[in-house]
């Protein structure tokens, strides 16, 4: 459970590595206050020696284990769309602690911007230096990064939503799924299926997970033939 490893800028964190519901809140706590004291840095990628460290746990600032099902609790993520397959062991840890993800990354919009929108891209000078000031300021403002949390903290209640949702039918009209040959959800038209009736599923290539930004051009072209 304290296994230390080295993180992306140079401090040193406790790797959560078993899954203990008793230690939920504690985790959380610790971790948030040592992130606002300046003793660790709000996030981090880093290489385990079972998996790969993927992200920042969205709900309670701790780290999400990619590859390690029997370590945690699981969320039945039939109902949610899309989601990574990285994504697929979920836990109850994901989502015990409200509000401790803002609480580790507010102030330090800046780092975890540059991490998540950089790290997730094909080529991470998508986007320029300019860009990345813009999303600061829109993320700064007061609520904006809780709402940007908003989709992670209810994923579990969207995906019942959703589970109930589809009992009664399909939607109807043509959906068109985008994938990306370098995004973390490479087949964006697999977990739509069960959702849609009418559902056409391409790919752009060259392009990870920021579809708008990393190829706008391709995107409009998919968007003009598919609504022309």
């Amino acid at each position: 459970m304290n296994e230390m490893h080295t993180v992306k800028h140079g401090t040193r964190l406790p790797l959560i590595g078993t899954y203990d519901p008793h230690l939920d809140f504690l985790t959380a706590s610790v971790i948030a206050r040592r992130v606002r004291s300046g003793e660790l840095c709000p996030v981090a990628y880093l290489e385990h020696l079972f998996s790969r460290i993927e992200t920042v746990d969205p709900q309670i600032g701790a780290f999400l284990v990619v590859g390690m099902k029997p370590a945690f609790g699981t969320l039945p993520t039939d109902g949610v769309f899309p989601l990574a397959p990285s994504l697929d062991h979920v836990g109850v840890i994901t989502r015990t602690v409200t509000d401790n993800a803002f609480v580790v990354i507010d102030g330090h919009e800046r780092v975890y911007l540059d991490w998540f929108l950089r790290r997730k891209t094909a080529n991470p000078w998508s986007f320029s230096d300019e860009d990345l000031d813009e999303y600061i300021r829109i993320f700064s403002q007061p609520g904006a990064l809780r709402a940007g949390l908003a989709f992670y903290r209810s994923v579990n209640l969207s995906a019942e939503q959703n589970r109930v949702l589809v009992r009664d039918a399909k939607l109807a009209m043509p959906v068109l799924a985008v994938s990306a040959d370098h995004g973390s959800i490479p087949d964006m038209a697999g977990p739509l299926r069960p959702f849609a009736a009418d559902l056409r599923g391409e790919t752009i290539t060259r392009r990870g997970h920021f579809i708008p930004e990393e190829q706008p051009e391709a995107l409009a072209r998919l968007f003009s033939d598919f609504f022309m």
